[in-house]
């Protein structure tokens, strides 16, 4: 419930774009990639992570959350359409 409602938020309040590169319905869980290895590989732009019951912001190549996230597999991503 809480993905499909933050999906909602994103996509129509805020214009947040999906990325359905990075889709845990269409990827495997195993090749999934990590908050920390997204981020490094993102230098540029603002996006929103949802990964298992939470999100966080990656902004220029790095992660933002109340709590050390870097290992957690990425569930969906939203790019932040005007950055």
């Amino acid at each position: 419930m809480i993905q499909y409602v933050s999906d909602k938020v994103l996509t129509e309040e805020f214009g947040c774009v999906k990325d359905e590169n990075y889709n845990k319905k269409t990827v495997k869980s195993k090749d999934r990639i990590t908050v920390n290895n997204f981020a490094m590989t993102h230098p540029y732009g603002t996006y929103i992570l949802h990964v298992r019951q939470h999100q966080v912001t990656v902004k220029d190549g790095e992660y933002w959350d109340s709590w050390d996230s870097g290992d957690k597999k990425v569930d969906t991503v939203y790019l932040l359409s005007n950055t």
